[in-house]
Protein backbone atom coordinates (compact mmCIF):
# COMPACT_ATOMS: atom_id res chain seq x y z
CA UNK A 1 0.00 0.00 0.00
CA UNK A 2 2.37 2.47 -1.17
CA UNK A 3 -0.12 4.90 -1.98
CA UNK A 4 -1.49 4.77 1.72
CA UNK A 5 2.29 6.30 2.86
CA UNK A 6 2.02 8.55 0.01
CA UNK A 7 -1.32 9.68 1.35
CA UNK A 8 -0.47 9.94 5.09
CA UNK A 9 3.29 11.55 4.57
CA UNK A 10 0.66 14.36 2.36
CA UNK A 11 -1.41 14.39 5.44
CA UNK A 12 1.44 15.31 7.91
CA UNK A 13 2.51 17.91 5.15
CA UNK A 14 -0.50 19.41 4.97
CA UNK A 15 -2.53 19.15 8.50
CA UNK A 16 -0.88 17.87 11.19
CA UNK A 17 -0.67 21.60 12.25
CA UNK A 18 -3.98 22.18 11.70
CA UNK A 19 -6.28 23.48 15.03
CA UNK A 20 -8.39 20.11 16.45
CA UNK A 21 -8.11 17.43 18.08
CA UNK A 22 -7.57 15.13 15.32
CA UNK A 23 -4.71 13.16 16.66
CA UNK A 24 -2.04 11.77 14.76
CA UNK A 25 -2.98 7.87 16.28
CA UNK A 26 -6.43 8.02 15.15
CA UNK A 27 -5.26 9.58 11.40
CA UNK A 28 -2.79 6.63 11.09
CA UNK A 29 -5.46 4.32 11.80
CA UNK A 30 -7.99 6.31 9.98
CA UNK A 31 -5.67 6.26 6.81
CA UNK A 32 -4.86 2.28 7.13
CA UNK A 33 -9.24 1.54 7.00
CA UNK A 34 -9.84 4.05 4.35
CA UNK A 35 -7.10 2.52 1.91
CA UNK A 36 -8.38 -1.07 3.11
CA UNK A 37 -11.78 0.08 1.68
CA UNK A 38 -9.96 1.77 -1.67
CA UNK A 39 -8.40 -1.90 -2.09
CA UNK A 40 -11.17 -3.93 -1.26
CA UNK A 41 -13.19 -1.52 -4.07
CA UNK A 42 -15.23 -0.09 -1.57
CA UNK A 43 -16.62 2.89 -3.33
CA UNK A 44 -19.12 5.77 -2.05
CA UNK A 45 -19.36 9.21 -1.15
CA UNK A 46 -17.76 10.74 2.59
CA UNK A 47 -19.72 12.61 5.25
CA UNK A 48 -18.31 14.40 8.11
CA UNK A 49 -20.76 16.22 10.70
CA UNK A 50 -18.91 18.63 12.84
CA UNK A 51 -15.59 20.23 10.76
CA UNK A 52 -14.32 22.74 13.70
CA UNK A 53 -10.84 23.45 11.05
CA UNK A 54 -10.75 20.90 8.89
CA UNK A 55 -8.19 18.55 10.53
CA UNK A 56 -9.72 14.95 9.66
CA UNK A 57 -11.59 16.66 6.96
CA UNK A 58 -8.40 16.65 5.29
CA UNK A 59 -7.42 13.01 5.50
CA UNK A 60 -10.85 12.81 4.12
CA UNK A 61 -10.62 14.63 0.82
CA UNK A 62 -7.32 12.87 0.28
CA UNK A 63 -8.82 9.72 0.25
CA UNK A 64 -12.07 10.50 -2.01
CA UNK A 65 -10.82 9.22 -4.90
CA UNK A 66 -12.99 9.06 -8.69
CA UNK A 67 -16.52 10.28 -8.61
CA UNK A 68 -17.03 10.08 -4.88
CA UNK A 69 -17.86 13.14 -2.85
CA UNK A 70 -17.01 14.36 0.45
CA UNK A 71 -19.62 16.24 2.47
CA UNK A 72 -18.71 18.53 4.95
CA UNK A 73 -21.32 20.00 7.25
CA UNK A 74 -21.16 22.16 10.45
CA UNK A 75 -22.69 25.01 11.81
CA UNK A 76 -19.91 27.05 11.77
CA UNK A 77 -18.35 28.90 8.28
CA UNK A 78 -16.25 26.41 6.53
CA UNK A 79 -14.20 28.97 4.08
CA UNK A 80 -11.41 28.87 5.96
CA UNK A 81 -11.43 25.01 5.40
CA UNK A 82 -12.13 25.35 2.14
CA UNK A 83 -9.07 26.99 1.36
CA UNK A 84 -6.80 24.89 3.70
CA UNK A 85 -8.27 21.16 1.68
CA UNK A 86 -7.87 23.16 -2.19
CA UNK A 87 -4.70 23.84 -1.60
CA UNK A 88 -3.74 20.24 0.21
CA UNK A 89 -6.10 18.79 -2.46
CA UNK A 90 -6.73 20.87 -5.60
CA UNK A 91 -9.51 19.45 -7.29
CA UNK A 92 -10.88 17.48 -4.97
CA UNK A 93 -14.50 16.72 -5.26
CA UNK A 94 -16.16 18.45 -2.16
CA UNK A 95 -19.12 20.15 -0.47
CA UNK A 96 -18.70 22.27 1.89
CA UNK A 97 -22.25 22.84 3.93
CA UNK A 98 -22.44 25.42 7.03
CA UNK A 99 -25.72 23.85 8.24
CA UNK A 100 -26.75 21.97 12.05
CA UNK A 101 -26.84 18.69 11.39
CA UNK A 102 -30.67 17.97 12.24
CA UNK A 103 -31.62 20.03 9.09
CA UNK A 104 -29.83 17.74 6.87
CA UNK A 105 -32.76 15.55 5.48
CA UNK A 106 -34.39 18.37 3.83
CA UNK A 107 -31.20 18.32 1.68
CA UNK A 108 -31.82 16.67 -1.94
CA UNK A 109 -28.47 14.51 -0.79
CA UNK A 110 -29.92 12.85 1.89
CA UNK A 111 -32.90 11.58 -0.30
CA UNK A 112 -30.74 10.65 -3.24
CA UNK A 113 -27.90 9.14 -1.78
CA UNK A 114 -29.28 6.84 0.28
CA UNK A 115 -27.35 3.93 1.46
CA UNK A 116 -24.44 5.63 -0.99
CA UNK A 117 -21.56 6.91 1.68
CA UNK A 118 -18.45 4.29 2.55
CA UNK A 119 -17.45 6.39 5.42
CA UNK A 120 -19.47 9.05 8.18
CA UNK A 121 -17.89 10.37 10.90
CA UNK A 122 -19.94 12.36 13.70
CA UNK A 123 -18.24 14.38 15.67
CA UNK A 124 -21.29 17.55 15.34
CA UNK A 125 -23.04 18.57 18.84
CA UNK A 126 -23.07 16.23 21.45
CA UNK A 127 -26.29 16.51 23.38
CA UNK A 128 -28.06 12.62 23.21
CA UNK A 129 -30.85 14.29 20.64
CA UNK A 130 -28.35 15.53 18.26
CA UNK A 131 -26.48 12.18 18.38
CA UNK A 132 -29.51 10.03 17.99
CA UNK A 133 -30.46 12.16 15.21
CA UNK A 134 -27.04 12.30 13.66
CA UNK A 135 -26.74 8.31 13.92
CA UNK A 136 -30.23 7.96 12.52
CA UNK A 137 -29.16 10.13 9.44
CA UNK A 138 -26.17 7.82 9.22
CA UNK A 139 -28.36 5.21 9.20
CA UNK A 140 -29.80 6.23 6.29
CA UNK A 141 -26.75 7.17 4.05
CA UNK A 142 -24.23 4.31 5.14
CA UNK A 143 -23.78 1.58 2.94
CA UNK A 144 -23.36 -1.90 3.69
CA UNK A 145 -19.86 -1.86 3.64
CA UNK A 146 -19.67 1.66 4.88
CA UNK A 147 -17.62 2.81 8.44
CA UNK A 148 -19.13 5.11 10.73
CA UNK A 149 -16.50 6.67 13.40
CA UNK A 150 -18.22 7.98 16.22
CA UNK A 151 -16.17 10.86 17.92
CA UNK A 152 -16.95 11.04 22.35
CA UNK A 153 -19.47 8.87 22.48
CA UNK A 154 -17.29 7.44 26.12
CA UNK A 155 -15.00 9.79 26.71
CA UNK A 156 -15.73 12.79 29.57
CA UNK A 157 -15.16 15.98 28.07
CA UNK A 158 -12.56 17.13 30.72
CA UNK A 159 -10.28 14.49 29.46
CA UNK A 160 -9.91 16.01 26.25
CA UNK A 161 -7.06 18.56 26.07
CA UNK A 162 -7.15 22.00 23.87
CA UNK A 163 -5.69 21.72 20.17
CA UNK A 164 -2.10 23.08 19.74
CA UNK A 165 -2.73 26.39 18.23
CA UNK A 166 -3.91 29.66 19.02
CA UNK A 167 -4.99 30.15 22.44
CA UNK A 168 -8.55 31.56 21.00
CA UNK A 169 -9.32 27.78 20.27
CA UNK A 170 -10.58 25.93 23.56
CA UNK A 171 -11.71 22.66 24.10
CA UNK A 172 -15.55 21.82 23.82
CA UNK A 173 -17.34 22.15 26.89
CA UNK A 174 -20.31 20.13 26.46
CA UNK A 175 -20.43 16.56 27.97
CA UNK A 176 -20.39 13.76 25.52
CA UNK A 177 -23.83 12.37 24.86
CA UNK A 178 -25.22 8.83 26.02
CA UNK A 179 -26.94 6.93 23.22
CA UNK A 180 -28.00 3.57 25.23
CA UNK A 181 -30.09 1.68 22.92
CA UNK A 182 -28.00 2.59 19.52
CA UNK A 183 -29.25 0.38 16.62
CA UNK A 184 -26.48 -2.28 15.94
CA UNK A 185 -25.94 -0.67 12.45
CA UNK A 186 -24.29 2.42 14.24
CA UNK A 187 -21.23 0.36 15.48
CA UNK A 188 -18.27 2.34 15.59
CA UNK A 189 -17.23 0.01 12.51
CA UNK A 190 -19.12 -2.07 10.07
CA UNK A 191 -17.54 -5.69 9.33
CA UNK A 192 -17.84 -6.16 5.65
CA UNK A 193 -20.25 -8.71 5.22
CA UNK A 194 -19.05 -11.67 3.57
Amino acid sequence: MDLSIDLYQRYLQHFANTPGWFYLQSAAIWDTLLSYQEASNNIGNILEIGVFQGKSAGMLALHRQGEETCVFVDPAPLHEVRQRIEQAVPGAKCEYMQEMSQFLPRHSFVRDAARDFRWIHIDGEHSAQAVSNDLALAEMLLSDRGILVLDDSTSAATDRSPPPASSSCQPRRTPPARTHGARRRAATWKARRG
